[in-house]
């Protein structure tokens, strides 16, 4: 279903993660799967023809009658960046979710994107560091006192030691100007989370423009 919305241009992205490590196991959510769509308004007809595109039996494929969904966020996409050596395929193994709670995200996504990746891409094109990727988004919904997540960023790996070390370059400088800044407007330190990828179905990027 995701290849088949992909190639038609009504899906760019879909994915399914599986969290690594947690607490509270029993009772916390162990998968996330992500949508991401061109335009969220003509995203209901991905679903027409479900048993044809598929092949099989919606009694099948569904998996609602041994699952639980725990939550549902929308997240608008809002930068990105890769090392200029990075093989997605092979590279884009395990993603650290840090979920940021802030009043301004609007500032904190602008500090990260004047600050942070600038620092983020160098380093990785310099090979100072293990990461190969870093993206960040704001959360549109839910919102309220009860949800602690405004803001995401996500640092990918291609090692779960990678992930879980995030070894540096000795030599390396951090915008330290950064820092101050961030914690003026963040209500708390960010939640963070391992995932492994399990599969991903992409539309290819954009051709490079000359």
């Amino acid at each position: 279903m995701a290849q088949k919305a992909v190639d038609n241009k009504t899906m760019s992205f879909w994915a399914l993660f599986e969290k690594v490590g947690g607490y509270d196991l029993p009772n916390s959510s162990n998968y996330l799967f992500i949508n991401t769509f061109p335009d969220i308004d003509n995203a209901g007809g991905i679903w027409n023809d479900v048993e044809a595109t598929a092949g099989v039996k919606m009694a099948d494929m569904e998996d609602y009658s041994f699952t639980t969904v725990t939550s549902e966020f929308f997240l608008k996409d809002r930068e990105w960046v890769q090392a200029a050596n990075a093989n997605p395929a092979k590279d884009f193994n395990y993603v650290v979710m840090n979920y940021q709670n802030t009043n301004y995200q609007d500032s904190l996504i602008n500090l990260e994107k004047k600050y942070w990746e600038p620092f983020i891409k160098g380093a990785m094109d310099k090979g100072q560091t293990k990461q190969v990727a870093w993206g960040n988004a704001v959360v549109l919904l839910p919102r309220g006192e009860n949800i602690k997540t405004t803001t995401v960023s996500y640092d990918v790996y291609k090692t779960l030691g990678d992930a879980l070390l995030q070894p540096w370059d000795p030599k390396v400088v951090f915008p330290m100007k950064l820092f101050p800044l961030l914690a003026k407007i963040q209500i708390n330190r960010p939640g963070i989370v391992i995932y492994r990828v399990v599969k991903v179905i992409s539309a290819p990027p954009a051709p490079a423009k000359k």
